[in-house]
């Protein structure tokens, strides 16, 4: 009987190759490790220049490989003597933030008639509504909040503009799962613990916010508004900069791997 090749087999499982998979391991390895501005190991690999032209017979190491693909978005994973767990206080860490599922079913017409009774017997607050938007071209992410009041954003605009009573609305499930959760892991990201510190602020100056989670698409026009304001934003010629977890740049690394 003749055997199949184990790539053949790897990729009837769906599973990369092996070469691929060691690549994705030391990418995830260099991207975290790149979250502080001191790392031993770094050091003695990040100059590849040299021995990249070593590798003639084009039998590349994976970590060269890996080195070479992150390139300039390395400047875009924060950056310190340290992880970003210990940019956040104990007490802000182990903040309960009420996060709702509304249960709502995906494209069902009548949603926003039974998002409007259940705010309106529940959560007679302010509503935001947060969503994001991705993209290739232009290399871009908009983001867009609407507002029942007039130009509040954010948790920031909830202190200042001393909003007693909010209700967050996205139709990120992971992110809205992350919050709830205690950020007491070194794989937290600086941007969902600037959030938390955010929420932890308003919670100690007596502001409640709620965190709710509907399913995107669903005809609630709070939402879809914040989508076609996060579609705008993608385009928009000034541009900020924000620096977050080595996670962000996985997924367009793994897609990367799949298509070669």
């Amino acid at each position: 009987m003749k055997s199949c090749t184990t790539n053949i087999i790897l990729a009837e499982s769906g599973e990369m190759p092996l070469r691929k998979r060691r690549e994705w391991l030391v990418y995830k390895f260099i991207t975290k490790a790149r979250r502080f501005v001191h790392h031993p190991t770094l050091a003695l690999l990040q100059d590849t220049e040299i021995p990249d032209l070593l590798w003639y017979n084009g039998d590349i190491p994976p970590y060269i490989n890996a080195f070479k693909s992150l390139g300039l978005a390395a400047r875009l994973i924060w950056q310190a003597e340290y992880l970003p767990f210990f940019e956040i206080s104990y007490k802000a860490s182990i903040l309960t933030i009420k996060v709702l599922i509304s249960g709502l079913p995906k494209y069902a017409i009548m949603n926003q008639s039974d998002f409007n009774n259940i705010l309106n017997s529940r959560f007679p607050y302010t509503h935001l509504y947060n969503d994001a938007s991705v993209s290739k071209q232009p290399d871009s992410v908009g983001f867009g909040i609407y507002a029942v009041v007039k130009n509040l954003r954010a948790v920031e605009e909830i202190i200042e503009r001393r909003v007693k009573l909010s209700i967050i609305i996205t139709d990120s499930l992971s992110a809205i799962i992350k919050l709830g959760n205690d950020c007491q892991d070194g794989d937290w990201d600086i941007v969902s613990i600037n959030v938390k510190k955010s929420l932890y602020n308003a919670w100690c100056l007596g502001y409640k916010v709620v965190c709710w989670r509907i399913p995107s698409h669903s005809y609630i026009h709070g939402n879809n508004i914040a989508d076609i304001l996060a579609n705008r934003g993608r385009y928009l010629a000034e541009t900020i900069q924000v620096k977050g977890g080595p996670q962000e740049l996985w997924s367009s690394f793994l897609q990367n791997l799949w298509e070669d």
